[in-house]
């Protein structure tokens, strides 16, 4: 971690969720290739441990927002089902489950992912109430799970505004406003 090659791998995942984007309009693309690409994308969310944004003299590397929009395109491809939304869904967790925090808007773009989830797949109980139940709170109260819970509290507070303009979006929201509540720090 910290040296270039995040610039290569994070603007990669970004170039490959706008082909994906494009192939959803134009469908040229065969179905096994946009399946492996989406597996490939979330597989890349889940391991790429550099999180930095903005980097002093370099510019933008931007893994986890980057990485958002290119799981947005993967969610929205028509080829997308279940299983997949359930990979991405896994990923987007994966991401903000990380002890650096959060600070240049990644989590917005990640609840956009989410959205673009929701927008496909609609209020399934089983495939929401399997990644909500990714978020807890933590055990024990040491810096880096404190940055995760915020990651993690700050991306449900962006997925519930998100969710609040979608037909249909009830019954997941209160699911969420559920898990708030649990994952407060004040109870009382």
């Amino acid at each position: 971690m910290g040296d270039d090659s995040v610039f290569g791998r994070s603007f990669s995942a970004l170039v490959a969720g706008h082909i994906l984007d494009v192939d959803a309009r134009r469908r040229v693309l065969e179905r096994d290739l946009v399946l492996h690409a989406i597996a490939r994308i979330a597989r890349y969310a889940s391991c790429e441990r550099d999180r930095r944004g903005y980097v002093p003299g370099k510019g933008w590397a931007h893994s986890a927002a980057h990485t958002a929009d290119a799981l947005a395109a993967c969610a929205q491809h028509p080829v997308a089902g279940e299983a997949e939304w359930a990979s991405i869904l896994a990923a987007i967790a994966d991401v903000v489950d990380h002890a650096e925090p959060l600070i240049y808007l990644e989590d917005e773009r990640l609840a956009i992912a989410v959205r673009s989830v929701f927008r496909r797949a609609g209020w399934r109980r089983e495939l929401w109430n399997r990644w909500l139940a990714q978020f807890r709170l933590p055990s024990e109260w040491t810096p880096e799970a404190t940055i995760r819970h915020a990651n993690r509290a700050h991306l449900l507070h962006w997925v519930r505004l998100y969710l609040s303009s979608e037909d249909g979006a009830g019954a997941l929201i209160r699911e969420i406003d559920e898990l708030l509540m649990d994952l407060r720090m004040d109870k009382g």
